[in-house]
């Protein structure tokens, strides 16, 4: 699902987001192997090895907290990849980076 309304009557928005949470990480365990199983591997996956390799890219994803939270250094990389400044694209980027950071976590934080 991509999103989730709750009414603006919700008289206890704490609750209903602890509930909420709950039953997405439950999901995890229930309706994303029944998906993976059925509909990845079922309906649409064209043999053996089609469904072997979903195996490899399920059991090797990552998350890129860059993407995530938009920091934009997989941005800058990306552009560097033509022109080959790698160190140079990282070094003139990494005091905003550390500051990006460190502006999630207080956010996070509190």
């Amino acid at each position: 699902m991509n999103f989730l309304v709750v009414p603006t009557t919700n008289t206890d928005p704490g609750r209903t987001g602890q509930i909420l949470e709950a039953i997405c990480a439950e999901s995890k365990y229930t309706v994303l192997p029944a998906f993976y199983e059925s509909t990845l591997k079922g309906k649409y996956s064209c043999g053996r090895e089609s469904k072997e390799m979903l195996d490899i890219i399920i059991a090797n994803r990552v998350l890129c907290l860059d993407e995530l939270f938009g920091w934009g250094m997989n941005a800058a990389i990306a552009g560097a990849i033509g022109r080959g400044d790698f160190a140079s694209v990282i070094e003139k980027n990494l005091e905003k980076q550390e500051k990006n950071i460190e502006q999630t976590m207080e956010k996070i934080l509190g």
